[in-house]
């Protein structure tokens, strides 16, 4: 078994909630059923880069980026996925200029963290900041495609399942991070400080426009 945190890929496209009130719809919709009297939240495509967005303008994927702890999944991303999403969690419509989306709210929840033997950041009261190693225990995922750790980060975990079914799909947009597997146990993580440290801004730029470019051809190809 292999798990990997799952998230958009922020480099293709941003999507922010639209109007009042809507980011704390956004931030209510997470961890615990919203979708008794859900109406569709309304989001909008914002730019990334600036000016830069002109000559480069964004990706919309199968699954754009809104936020690190949300998914927002195309139409076909919810056809596709469906078998493995729904038994785990529930899909709340937004309102989007760009297509149909709908925001993956997961449901499950496992108590899978060996706190003991993982490495984190925390804050000064104690409570988790970042797990920058993680040691889980198996037996406790057991064959779930998709969980968080209730009450320690906010984040989606995936495991090999929910990867291969993107992969064969060939769903856009999907940022896959492994973090454990079965064979040798937790990956080292970076701190945030040292992803970027040494990579000049215009290296930066020409591999997020080679990513765009990459991307485009894959939607387009769909």
């Amino acid at each position: 078994m292999r798990v990997f945190t799952v998230k958009g890929d922020h480099q293709l496209a941003w999507i922010n909630p639209a109007g009042d009130g809507e980011g704390v719809r956004l931030s209510r919709a997470r961890g615990t059923s919203a979708a008794a009297g859900w109406r569709p939240l309304r989001v909008e495509l914002i730019s990334t880069l600036g000016e830069e967005d002109e000559v480069d303008p964004p990706v919309v994927t199968d699954c754009p980026y809104l936020g690190a702890v949300q998914l927002l999944l195309s139409a076909r991303a919810r056809d596709v996925l469906a078998p493995l999403l729904e038994p785990e969690g529930e899909f709340l419509p937004v309102e989007a200029a760009f297509g149909a989306y709908w925001i993956y709210n997961c449901l499950r929840s496992r108590e899978a963290l060996d706190e003991a033997r993982s490495v984190a950041e925390r804050f000064p009261d104690g409570d988790i900041k970042r797990i920058t190693r993680h040691e889980l225990r198996p037996e406790v995922i057991g064959q779930h495609a998709i969980f968080h750790l209730d009450g320690k980060t906010g984040i989606y975990y995936a495991t090999d399942r929910l990867v291969a079914a993107v992969e064969r799909a060939g769903l856009t947009g999907f940022v896959f991070t492994e973090v454990w597997s079965s064979e040798s146990g937790g990956m080292d993580l970076p701190t945030r400080g040292l992803l970027n440290r040494g990579v000049s801004d215009e290296v930066l730029r020409q591999q997020r426009m080679a990513k765009r470019a990459a991307a485009r051809e894959r939607v387009a190809a769909g």
